[in-house]
């Protein structure tokens, strides 16, 4: 049986995908929101995607800056793009960390300090 060096490894051409200009603005711009530097970033997209699914990704990145159908909660934490458009965390644990969220304002917390926790958390789930 003939083994492919190409099926065993493809962080290199991944890598090479994140690399691109585009890649590289969307990778700057969410490591910068969620305080994750861009090599760990990279490091779980290599992890977590597929080459199709990274080749993609400022595409997804810009169609959910536009899309308007999300909470206004939601496009301040961004919850739902790890979710939708950046598959890295599932529906359960993006909807906990919007629903603590909205605990925390309507116990009183500011809302520039819940959607600061919110980012914190959604960092701590990304980098796991």
């Amino acid at each position: 049986m003939t083994d492919f060096i190409y099926e065993k490894d493809l962080t290199n051409m991944k890598l090479k995908i994140l690399s691109s200009p585009f890649h590289t603005r969307m990778v700057d711009e969410l490591s910068k929101k969620y305080g994750i530097s861009r090599s760990a970033l990279m490091k779980t997209m290599i992890e977590n995607l597929d080459m199709s699914l990274l080749e993609n990704l400022p595409a997804r990145y810009n169609a959910w800056k536009s899309d308007v159908n999300d909470s206004e909660l939601d496009r301040e934490i961004g919850a739902m793009l790890f979710v939708n458009y950046i598959p890295l965390l599932s529906e359960g644990d993006a909807e906990s960390v919007l629903d603590k969220a909205k605990t925390e304002m309507d116990s009183g917390v500011t809302r520039e300090a819940a959607v600061s926790n919110g980012i914190k958390e959604m960092s701590g789930m990304i980098r796991r």
